[in-house]
């Protein structure tokens, strides 16, 4: 069985023989080292607090759905979404943010959103709810408004 060592030089190795390897892997892998984290430390999801916006997980279906939510993957792990949840349907923002990496990001984000909204879809899906997607909702005056998703049976 391989280490995560092995597992994250493998990565690397690709990363490097293609040309794509940038300075925002180099730093992050040197802040790693430097704080001790290892590749396991480093791609931890965001706990499902960090991600709501309310109390969005009141019942356990909420709970399960977010909890998909929560481990989708995103571009460099930022996670740029919040989500809220009223009645049937779940709001995603986008977190504004000044970090610089959101900057150099850019429209990978909407991808993420992509990713993450699919996996509350595939979810809602699999415990056998009706799903419909919308762009209808508001800024919520702190973070923007990105698309609607309404859960029901």
């Amino acid at each position: 069985m391989k280490t995560t060592d092995q597992y994250e030089k493998e990565f690397l190795d690709v990363v490097d023989k293609n040309g794509i390897r940038t300075g925002i892997v180099k730093s992050r892998r040197q802040v790693q080292k430097e704080k001790g984290w290892d590749i396991q430390t480093a791609l931890k999801r965001k706990a499902a607090a960090d991600i709501i916006v309310g109390d969005v997980a009141s019942d356990e279906l909420s709970g399960r759905l977010i909890e998909a939510v929560r481990i989708a993957p995103s571009a460099v792990n930022r996670q740029p979404w919040l989500i809220e949840k009223t009645d049937d349907k779940y709001y995603f923002y986008l977190k504004k943010s000044s970090n610089p990496l959101d900057f150099i990001i850019g429209d990978m984000r909407n991808i993420d959103f992509g990713i993450a909204i699919a996996h509350l879809f595939v979810s809602a899906k699999a415990e056998g709810f009706n799903t419909e997607f919308n762009f209808v909702g508001n800024d919520n005056g702190k973070h923007k408004f990105i698309a609607g998703v309404r859960v029901w049976k």
